[in-house]
């Protein structure tokens, strides 16, 4: 394991995580959506919208921000209470059973080694901040979604949808000064953990760079770069096992953990 304690004590050190596909070898905006339909099936009529601006999506007509919006029409009409009870559930007992152990025993680790943990990902925070409570994160950044009291058709995302360079913006109140904008260095003693090749912005903040499972281009990369791999057992077989698992937990039959 690589050396990252030996740092001036009076600087902040940070330990970044990603979340989907980081933490959990699911994409949880599709592991909650399934959730709510365990809970709640008859939400399946409200995605008929998402399925029909799909061909939209692909062919960039619709981009994240906009996709991400329409896909939380299935929460239409939900009290804010009810969402917050469900996300809070979620968290505390079907996340727990589907996360990586390896990944969580890594933020443990870094937190009892004194690092500022962070939890940065495009997920909406409505699950996200109670993911992070359940890990002991010191902070989170997530997609801001507006709650109303009853949820709209068309959730209102406040701000940018945090991805890419958007995550190192969003963490300028914890940073030292000269990491945010365009003349960015690492933070000394800082890790960062993803799976992703959008993340490149996090990992080049950090000393030391963590790619978990990456696709075989984002492979070429870390291995460039000298980014440490990390490959924990996923619960399906390569890319299409994990496609399949997605159309599954969009249409509310994958199997809920908490339950079995």
């Amino acid at each position: 394991m690589p050396d990252v304690n030996s740092t001036n004590v009076n600087e902040p050190r940070f330990a970044f995580f990603d979340l989907d596909h980081t933490i959990i070898p699911h994409d949880t905006q599709l592991l909650f959506c399934n959730y709510v339909l365990d809970h709640e099936g008859w939400r399946r009529l409200f995605q008929l919208p998402f399925f029909l601006c799909i061909p939209l999506a692909a062919c960039r007509v619709l981009g994240a921000r906009a996709m991400k919006r329409i896909f939380l029409g299935y929460l239409w009409g939900m009290k804010k209470e009810r969402l917050a009870e469900l996300a809070e559930k979620f968290a505390n007992e079907e996340f727990p059973k589907q996360a990586y152990p390896t990944i969580v025993d890594e933020i443990r680790r870094h937190k009892n080694e004194g690092r500022v943990t962070v939890l940065n990902t495009a997920s909406p925070q409505i699950y996200a901040e109670p993911i992070a409570r359940w890990l002991g994160f010191d902070h989170c950044y997530a997609t801001r979604v507006e709650i109303p009291q009853r949820m709209r058709l068309r959730a209102n995302i406040l701000g940018p949808n945090n991805k890419r360079s958007a995550k190192i913006d969003a963490m300028a109140d914890i940073l030292p000064a000269g990491i945010t904008g365009e003349n960015r260095q690492a933070v000394a003693g800082s890790v960062a953990y993803t799976d992703s090749v959008n993340d490149t912005p996090l990992l080049d903040i950090a000393e030391i760079g963590y790619v978990v499972n990456p696709s075989t281009s984002f492979e070429v990369i870390r291995a460039t770069r000298g980014w440490h791999l990390l490959t924990p057992p996923t619960p399906y077989h390569g890319k299409w096992g994990n496609y399949w698992a997605m159309v599954r937990q969009l249409l509310g039959v994958f199997p809920v953990a908490s339950r079995q």
